[in-house]
Parts: structure tokens; C-alpha cells; sequence
């Protein structure tokens, strides 16, 4: 068993794939495309009795993956369609250390934004789980947000409208601001990412328990093998993300929807003021 399991999480388009690639230029931990496989589980009773859900989403987020990172020799670690729900989470984790032990590493950071909805559910799984949350501006996120909907909508769901990605940013960053001061979360402000990523990146990897290792500052720079899929294409690499961070998207819309964001959107240094 790998004796280091970290999660990242945010919101989506709140800077989740450039934190992803410099915490995993770090020489101890590795990555991964995303998994979504506790997205799979969202029914804390499921949980509580140890069932699979129904159409064993869990099994097909399994195979999913596998599929996304060209490993049938893998296959064989799926379970059958069981009924019960641990089997799944045991192959999934066994996937996850047994890829790091492959590459020599010590510890796996695994990121999709979404498991920040999936933390009790996580640690009801994985204890000694650390959580890395990465909070954007609330303007800027939903504005990104928005623009992905509209430009990749069989991807993101025809509903992803600008309301949907309002209340999704709110949601996500009560979460975030709720996990603020416990020990196995660190809140990371995009912003600061961008701005002073040396510090930044320092505060991280002592919190995830690791030397500092400041040539993980060139994964902003270069291209990410083995993170970013094929059929991802409103993910930028990193290096751009950082490049462009200047450039808001939210300056981009329209002064109705500008007028609508700033209006609703949740006031973030009043959530997280020790970040900000």
C-alpha cells in the first residue's frame, strides 16, 4: 500500500489541472488523468450498508479509466458486478498504488474537482486522505465555467447554463471554506498560485508531508504527458493557463451576465479571508 494518498478539488475551472501538474513534477508523488470514481457513489446510505449502486456506476468508472490510460493488463483487478460496494473502492486503490509503485513513486495525488463533493464519502475509504482544495475568484471561475458549457456541451451537459455555474461555484466554495483550518485540508488561492508560485508551491508539499522542490516550477512551462487526455480539449496546458492568467475570462461576457455574476456570486475573501 502506498502510505501517501492526496486528493485535489475545486470547483471546476479554478486552476485544478496547473496545480496538478506541479505538485506531480514532484520526484515522490505521480498522477493521473481524472477518475471520477467517487463521483459514482453519491448515496451516503449506499455507503452506510456497503452496497454498489444499481447499474454499478462504480465498475464502469473502473473500466472507464483503465481505458483512458491504455491499460487492459489491468482488467483483471476489476471486480464482477458485485453487489457490494467495498470491492470496487479496494480495486480502485489498488489500481492507484500499484501505478505509483510502477513508477517508483512514494505517494499519488489523484484530481478531479468534483470529489470535493465526495470528501466524507473519501474518507469513510481512504483515512489518512489529505485534501489540496484550489479556489479562483468566483467572477473569473463562473465566467470559465460558462464559456466551457457553451463551447463543449455534449461534454458538460446541456444544462450548464449561467445559473448552473453560479450555484455551482457557490456550492463548491461553501465546501472548500467549510474544510478551512482542519489539518488533513490546505486551501490554495489560484491567484496566489499565479502570482508567487515558489511560496506557493512550498506551503503545499509541507503539507502533504514532502521536501520542498522547486523544479516543479517548470511544469508550468511544458506540456503535461498523462494528465491531460485526448478528448479534453478545453483543458490548456499549464504553461498557458499561467501565460494567459492575466487575460479574464470574465471580461469576455456580456454586461448583463457580468451584472448577474457579480450579483450572485458568493463574496470569497468573506468565506476565506485567511486565504485571500
Amino acid at each position: 500500500m502506498i502510505p501517501a494518498r492526496f486528493f485535489l478539488v475545486g470547483c471546476p475551472r479554478s486552476g485544478t489541472t496547473l496545480l496538478q501538474a506541479l505538485i506531480a513534477a514532484h520526484p515522490q508523488i505521480t498522477s493521473f488523468p481524472e477518475t471520477h470514481f467517487f463521483w459514482a457513489i453519491d448515496k451516503p446510505w449506499r455507503v452506510r450498508l456497503g452496497l454498489a449502486s444499481r447499474k454499478r456506476r462504480e465498475r464502469a468508472r473502473l473500466l472507464a479509466f483503465i481505458e483512458a490510460i491504455d491499460r487492459p493488463d489491468l482488467l483483471p483487478q476489476v471486480p464482477q458486478r458485485s453487489p457490494w460496494l467495498a470491492p470496487y473502492v479496494q480495486s480502485f486503490l489498488r489500481i492507484l498504488d500499484g501505478l505509483a509503485l510502477e513508477r517508483n513513486k512514494s505517494c499519488w495525488l489523484e484530481k478531479t474537482p468534483g470529489h470535493l463533493q465526495r470528501i466524507r464519502i473519501i474518507n469513510h475509504f481512504v483515512p489518512g486522505a489529505r485534501y489540496v482544495h484550489i479556489v479562483r475568484n468566483g467572477d473569473d471561475t463562473v465566467a470559465s465555467l460558462f464559456d466551457v458549457c457553451r463551447n463543449y456541451p455534449q461534454q458538460w451537459g446541456s444544462v450548464c447554463d449561467l445559473d448552473w455555474c453560479i450555484e455551482r461555484w457557490n456550492h463548491d466554495v461553501r465546501l472548500s471554506a467549510q474544510a478551512a483550518g482542519k489539518p488533513n485540508h490546505l486551501i490554495v488561492r489560484y491567484e496566489k498560485l499565479v502570482a508567487d508560485p515558489e511560496a506557493t508551491l512550498r506551503e503545499v508539499f509541507t503539507f502533504l508531508g514532502q521536501e520542498p522542490y522547486d523544479a516543479a516550477l517548470a511544469a508550468g512551462d511544458q506540456p503535461s504527458p498523462g494528465l491531460i487526455l485526448a478528448n479534453e480539449p478545453w483543458k490548456r496546458e499549464p504553461g498557458d493557463v499561467v501565460v494567459r492568467s492575466k487575460r479574464r475570462k470574465f471580461m469576455t461576457l456580456d454586461p448583463q451576465e457580468q451584472a448577474t455574476i457579480q450579483r450572485r456570486v458568493l463574496p470569497l475573501d468573506q468565506l476565506l479571508p485567511e486565504s485571500a
